[in-house]
């Protein structure tokens, strides 16, 4: 193998336990409570989203609200 491909892997393998340590952790019973939203918002004409952008990494773009004809629009953190 390169040493220039190995180089890249091990910035990826860095990267990536990097992105494993910063995931958010819930309990059972938070993730269970998002689950029910989701199920609930699934197929859903004017629905806003009542979860905060505040827990988001910036740049990340997340669902706004989805009006009556089924059209979403969404924001982005900065």
């Amino acid at each position: 193998m390169c040493s220039s491909l190995r180089a890249v892997l091990t910035n990826a393998q860095v990267d990536l336990q990097d992105r494993l340590q910063q995931r958010s952790k819930s309990s059972p019973e938070e993730f269970a409570e998002t689950m029910h939203v989701l199920e609930k918002r699934f197929q859903a004409a004017e629905y806003h989203p009542v979860s905060s952008a505040a827990t988001l990494h910036p740049h990340t773009y997340y669902l706004k609200s989805i009006d009556h004809a089924y059209r979403s629009s969404y924001s982005r953190v900065d």
